[in-house]
């Protein structure tokens, strides 16, 4: 119990309380000045402030003695002691995340990129487990690369011990993993470790009906000899296919304490917020009856658009935590993204329209499917990016050449420079004309310890003034904000994923603004794909971040009708 004694009241009107805490005396004097609220001044002591910092808190008056009766709630609040047993300084934001994470124990957590996403779940499970609310932490990554990362921001931050399921380090230092019928095995044994980490791919054996119990990691999860009394599946968003069988698993898996990990829930539509729900026990339905709630399909049943999306926001901003830098840090430094335009050199130019025209004769010969419409759109975008990926003839990239002079422009100044592409060639051929400056790769035939080797050094060692590689291998996980500066040569096929690849040098410790430039060719289809960018982010401004500029019904072409638009207007 919780106790303010009035004890007088000075010349200037200001209330002069005595504080007790369970009867112990905590301040003699606590000064509350006229028309202040008396609970908000309490936060002279951390611990108090954690337990009084509660809207529906109600004081109770009686013979000079203002009572605050604990309820049973208040034992979620993460006090001040537990914060100094962690290996790091959480900022304001993240103790907010670890309050939310003990009261709600199954929600989204939405944090826009760079606010240290992971460090909030790191210091969540690590403050249940100092509780005694949970034995182990199970960390399933969504996208497979990322498990080296999780790995080793956990042995940087936290006092508690973590693997990657099945990992083997040969004596030559070489790191390989064990198969996932290995993996079932390992988990009928006590794992000694707190984290475990897998990645979602783990998930699909068993076979459709799980038969295959060998196989079957899901049903080894959750029957084995360890208690995962918290699941985390981070970048959940990229495993919205319930249809899939690592989808169908996921959804079998069941704890008190239940996160979904994602900058951005809502990728192409907003169906991919889903699996995350479900996952999460914060929506029961079945996909056959959350579709139509948000379908607007044609006579031909074709989806051709959207409705109900406020219901659908009302229910995300109901089970998840979103917060984006600006709100954080009112002195973050900007985030600046420059699309600029290139002619392109007139040998890239005939290549180029060459291309277009050889695509339009293919478009009258073949069955228009939607992966042939694919693959056509992305021979163009191959094209126009890099012409050595498709001849062998010495065809200059006008946007290589481009990237060449900023990149030294950029050295010039001392400074670093990060470089991504959808493709892995235009990479080999820059890292090729950059080889004097030992410029680091991130590209996904490297291992992922040989990936987080390449970021460390490009984040701690300033010999290394370079690094490049794919969206796929770069976008995700890794930080490289070291370096003010990202050129793309290209950008993702969603927003989520171009939002994800810009986030990489912008950051919550950011002390530097980040440079972001994205090179197009002019009369191409670069400026087309930048337009479904912009089309595509309207979905997480309305959804998720609560922006009225979409309206509730949001008309759509469907994939077919994209491409062939994109094919028709090249």
């Amino acid at each position: 119990m919780i106790e303010l004694f009035y004890k007088y009241k000075d010349i200037d009107n200001n209330l002069i309380f005595e504080l007790k805490y369970n009867k112990n005396l905590i301040y003699n004097s606590l000064e509350i000045k006229p028309g202040e609220n008396i609970i908000s001044q309490t936060n002279i002591n951390n611990f108090l402030f954690a337990l009084l910092n509660e809207d529906d808190l109600k004081l109770y008056y009686n013979n000079d003695k203002f009572v605050i009766l604990e309820k049973e709630k208040y034992k979620y609040s993460i006090k001040h002691k537990e914060l100094e047993q962690l290996n790091f300084k959480p900022f304001p934001h993240q103790v907010d995340a670890f309050n939310y994470h003990v009261k709600h124990k199954q929600w989204l957590l939405l944090d826009s990129m760079g606010l240290g996403k992971t460090l909030e779940i790191i210091g969540a499970a690590e403050l249940l487990y100092k509780r005694g609310l949970i034995e182990h932490c199970l960390i399933i990554c969504g996208v497979n690369s990322i498990k080296e990362n999780w790995l080793n921001e956990i042995k940087k931050y936290s006092s508690l011990s973590g693997t990657i399921l099945g990992r083997k380090v040969s004596k030559n230092g070489k790191v390989s993993y064990r198969s996932v019928k290995e993996c079932v095995e390992l988990l009928k044994h006590p794992i000694e470790e707190f984290f475990v980490i897998t990645n979602i791919e783990k998930l699909r054996g068993g076979g459709k009906k799980g038969k295959d119990k060998e196989k079957d990691l899901t049903a080894a999860l959750l029957k084995g000899k360890n208690d995962f009394g918290m699941i985390v599946v981070d970048e959940i968003h990229r495993t919205n296919n319930k249809k899939s069988q690592q989808g169908a698993h996921l959804l079998k898996l069941s704890s008190e304490y239940m996160v979904g990990v994602t900058g951005t829930l809502i990728t192409n539509n907003p169906i991919s917020a889903y699996l995350p729900l479900v996952f999460t026990k914060n929506d029961n339905s079945i996909l056959t009856t959350y579709r139509p709630q948000y379908e607007i399909k044609d006579a031909d049943d074709r989806v051709i658009g959207y409705q109900n999306l406020d219901v659908l926001r009302e229910e995300v901003e109901s089970c998840s935590l979103r917060r984006t830098l600006p709100q954080i840090r009112s002195d973050m430094p900007g985030k600046f993204i420059e699309y600029e335009y290139i002619e392109m050199e007139p040998d890239h130019k005939k290549f180029y329209d060459e291309i277009v025209d050889g695509i339009g004769t293919q478009v009258d010969l073949i069955n228009l499917e939607t992966s042939n419409l694919l693959a056509l759109t992305t021979r163009l975008r191959q094209a126009s990016v890099d012409p050595s990926i498709l001849s062998s003839n010495d065809i200059k990239s006008s946007k290589i050449l481009r990237c060449l002079d900023l990149v030294e422009e950029i050295l010039s100044q001392g400074e670093k420079v990060v470089i991504m592409s959808n493709f892995i060639q235009p990479i080999k051929t820059l890292s090729e004309a950059l080889k004097e400056y030992k410029p680091l790769l991130i590209l996904g035939e490297l291992s992922a310890g040989e990936r987080q080797h390449n970021n460390n050094l490009f984040q701690e060692n300033d010999d290394y003034k370079i690094i490049m590689g794919t969206h796929q291998a770069m976008g995700t996980g890794l930080t490289f904000n070291s370096s003010m500066y990202l050129i793309m040569l290209d950008t993702p096929w969603t927003y989520s994923s171009f939002d994800q690849s810009c986030d990489r040098i912008y950051r919550v410790n950011n002390t530097r603004p980040a440079f972001i430039k994205v090179l197009e060719n002019v009369g191409t289809i670069d400026t087309k794909i930048h337009e479904v960018l912009d089309e595509k982010k309207e979905y997480e401004d309305y959804i998720v971040d609560g922006k009225e500029k979409t309206v509730d019904r949001v008309q759509l072409e469907s994939q077919r009708e994209l491409f062939l638009r994109l094919l028709s207007e090249n």
